[in-house]
């Protein structure tokens, strides 16, 4: 039964980065629905370069799956990161709640940020989770409760060589509207931040879907193909700095 459960705990691949007892950074978004974290990577750091990307996520609470040529329901009833090892020093972690938690079919969400120091350049980073899932399989003899200990890797930060080019100063300035839309999102940057840098566009999978160069203040990009969803643009700049944006084409 054990094994059961940490098929589970493989089939949805929930990593939240939490700090127990610090005040919440993000707010879980309710649109996502579907089972993940998104983004599925996360940016490279710069070194002397402030550093913070949200990750959201999202649990499933039902859920089938074969063991020893059996479909066997099973309930997620809650998900808990006590720990994460690997952070590069300087690091911190917030989750959206106290207890670092959520139940199944739940939204939660996590702020990572730091700095770091010259002396990390060109150095990854592996991101060590470790997790206690607590479910109920509906087996032929009953629902069986189970809480496992397990861990889990899935991201990395990876520390770059320091840009050549300068830093960016105001890593905010990109925009994206309408958001939502049905048909074309209009990207605006400002004060020449992120032009000539390349976006990303992904789906709420991680699968990419387009890329395009910002050439200019303003960047239309034609989205009336997409299917209805969330999606993602992940913009790198020439000097290395990223930024991730979601949009919701309706």
């Amino acid at each position: 039964m054990k094994k059961l459960f940490l098929q589970i705990a493989l089939l949805i691949t929930i990593f939240l980065f939490s700090y127990a007892g610090v005040k919440a950074q993000c707010v879980p978004d309710p649109n996502i629905k579907s089972s993940g974290v998104f983004p599925s990577s996360l940016p490279a750091a710069t070194p002397n370069v402030a550093y913070s990307q949200v990750l959201q996520f999202y649990i499933t609470k039902d859920t089938i799956f074969n063991y020893l040529g059996q479909n066997i329901n099973a309930t997620i009833d809650s998900l808990f990161i006590t720990g994460v090892k690997g952070m590069p020093a300087g690091f911190t972690y917030t989750c959206h709640n106290a207890n670092c938690g959520i139940k199944g079919g739940g939204n939660g969400c996590v702020t990572i940020k730091g700095t770091a120091s010259s002396a990390m350049k060109n150095t990854n980073f592996p991101l060590v989770v470790m997790l206690k899932i607590k479910g109920t399989a509906n087996t032929i003899l009953g629902p069986i409760s189970q809480t496992i200990i397990d861990s889990n890797s899935k991201y990395a930060i990876f520390v770059q060589g320091a840009s050549n080019v300068g830093e960016i100063n105001n890593i905010n300035s990109i925009s994206l509207y309408p958001n939502p839309s049905n048909d074309k999102v209009e990207i605006s940057v400002s004060e020449d931040a992120f032009q000539g840098a390349e976006a990303i566009l992904t789906d709420i999978n991680g699968q990419e879907v387009s890329r395009t160069v910002i050439h200019s203040a303003k960047t239309e990009l034609e989205i009336s193909n997409l299917s209805k969803g969330i999606y993602f643009l992940k913009f790198v700049a020439e000097n290395g700095c990223v930024k991730t944006m979601k949009f919701i084409k309706e």
